[in-house]
């Protein structure tokens, strides 16, 4: 409901990965995790609504991965593509040429990092100054960014989060970082 007052009726939530830093990565799989921040990380990808509220996180996938990477593991999007009362979730939106259009399933916004699944809506990549692309564009980011300040939310409010993990092994910085979601 708060979607679709904001304009996005069908919307479920905002979603995008967030990369801890791991300073004790056993040397093994160094290269494996160290991806675009040029040390090594891990990656969890998490659902949060737009009252930042964390609905779903993935378990911890190396560094080195992308978004594409990771949706295809992530039970959230599975359960959103194949569940009935996702799919089946019936919703209208206006158009200029009929006014109404219906219009069935749910889908998250994220950027433009994901698949072009109707599961997954980004803004428009490339658009013109002035257009009704630029404007939705523009209007789908500000409400995207949801995701990316609970990311920083996470990080202010939890120290282990915002400095690079030193912990071993994987598992153990998974339940670390899903009980950092569990307490926010």
């Amino acid at each position: 409901e708060q979607y679709s007052k904001l304009g996005l009726p069908g919307c479920l939530g905002s979603i995008d990965c967030v990369h801890v830093g791991w300073d004790m990565c056993p040397a093994g799989i160094n290269s494996d995790c160290s991806g675009k921040e040029g040390y090594p990380t891990l990656a969890f990808e998490v659902v949060v609504s737009h009252t930042r509220r964390i609905l779903a996180v993935t378990q911890s996938f190396f560094g080195t991965w992308n978004d594409k990477s990771i949706v295809r593991f992530d039970d959230a999007v599975k359960k959103l593509r194949e569940d009935p009362i996702y799919t089946n979730y019936a919703w209208e939106t206006s158009t200029e040429v009929n006014g109404v259009a219906k219009q069935k399933g749910m889908y998250f916004i994220c950027d433009g990092g994901y698949h072009k699944w109707k599961e997954m809506i980004p803004p428009y990549k490339h658009q013109l100054d002035g257009t009704h692309e630029q404007r939705w564009s523009k209007h789908v980011e500000s409400i995207r960014k949801d995701v990316e300040c609970c990311f920083g939310i996470l990080k202010k409010r939890f120290h282990v989060l915002k400095n690079r993990i030193r912990f071993h092994d994987q598992e153990t910085i998974e339940v670390v970082f899903h009980n950092c979601c569990i307490l926010h």
